[in-house]
């Protein structure tokens, strides 16, 4: 029989008996992607933020954004006020899934953070650790409720990115074993009933601080001044694990990549089409960075808690799974950044104080 190809792949089939066995591996194949891309889907709807669509109605109103007509201090201490109150609706009003409404909230807090960092000169260093800290450490307490659904999560996106390697069923009980241990973890949360009060409460009592906070400059400068140390100490993060090849390097450089993500989401008026585009690459950026960090944290908790993985041999692959996933992350991360940061702070910094005098000139 002459050789035939199937979908471009050029591989011979010789007989009746070759085509039945690729097209029973084939339906194998797309059952086991199935499977873990539901596995997938099923997390995220609890794990990620809800649509507009979905939002109740009494949820505070949020725009982070600087408006055209709106005076910089105004808008900076708007914005904060809004997250904040937001980060505080969730932990005190929301009838969402738990789990949602911490994500939510520690979002919140982390845009505040964000914020704050554009002011950061003008506040004065004393005022900006003050409230930094605030919300760094709300958004902590409220680490140990997300953590082990992240876990999960993760394990289901590898599987499903390898699922032409994998069986059907592949480390299934582990993923169910994660998620046990994250029920167990909410529910204790949740029983005990201090946690998301007392985080709450901090928040609450750095609210009057925020309504207050001490910024008056209305031309570009303090934030073009924010601007740029965000983005000097983004491209030295990256410069640092890009040379190291450290967990923490890689992480800590996510960290900066996401505050410079939240920083242009502030000031995407100065020019949309420009400027969202560059969020958007940001954000997959500080995706794939999250995405190797996870990966990283997944293999520390198989190693520290043999039980999810009982079976050595399993545990191994697991983990060579692991390692060649985060390779591969590192690299797709390499030329992202490489182009995110290419210019120098001060220029970068420049061009977003250009667009703002463009944005007033039009005004």
């Amino acid at each position: 029989m002459q050789d035939q190809t199937i979908n471009g792949y050029g591989k011979g089939i010789e007989s009746d008996s070759d085509r039945a066995n690729w097209e029973q591996e084939r339906r194998r194949l797309e059952q086991a992607l199935d499977s873990a891309e539901t596995r997938i889907r099923d997390l995220e709807a609890q794990l990620n933020a809800l649509p507009e669509s979905a939002i109740v109605d009494d949820r505070p109103p949020v725009n982070y954004l600087l408006m055209p007509h709106e005076a910089i201090p105004d808008g900076i201490r708007r914005i904060t006020l809004e997250q904040a109150d937001l980060g505080y609706w969730q932990l005190t009003e929301s009838t969402w899934h738990s789990d949602l409404a911490v994500h939510d909230a520690r979002k919140a807090f982390k845009r505040v953070r964000a914020a704050l960092r554009l002011v950061r000169d003008e506040t004065g260093s004393a005022v900006y650790r003050r409230e930094n800290i605030v919300y760094r450490d709300a958004s902590r307490r409220l680490s140990g409720m997300r953590d082990s659904a992240v876990m999960a999560l993760t394990l289901a996106k590898l599987v499903a990115h390898y699922a032409d390697e994998l069986p059907d069923d592949a480390f299934a009980v582990t993923y169910d074993r994660i998620m046990e241990m994250h029920t167990m973890a909410v529910r204790t949360i949740i029983d005990e009933g201090t946690l998301l009060d007392q985080t709450a409460a901090l928040i609450a009592s750095a609210r009057p601080r925020l309504v207050a906070l001490p910024v008056t400059d209305e031309t570009f400068t303090t934030v073009q001044q924010g601007v740029t140390r965000v983005y000097r100490r983004g491209r030295r993060a990256m410069a640092r694990a890009l040379q190291d090849e450290t967990p923490h390097t890689f992480h800590d450089w996510r960290k900066r990549v996401k505050y410079l993500r939240y920083q242009m989401g502030i000031l995407s008026n100065l020019w949309p089409a420009i400027i969202d585009v560059l969020a958007s690459q940001l954000e997959l950026l500080s995706d794939t960075l999250g995405d190797e960090h996870d990966l990283y944290e997944l293999s520390q908790l198989l190693q520290r808690k043999f039980f999810l993985c009982d079976d050595a041999v399993e545990r191994d692959h697991l983990l060579a799974l692991i390692d060649r996933r985060r390779r591969e992350l590192q690299m797709e991360a390499r030329p992202l950044g490489a182009r995110l940061y290419a210019e120098m702070p001060h220029q970068f910094s420049a061009r977003m104080a250009a667009y703002w005098q463009t944005l007033c000139d039009e005004l």
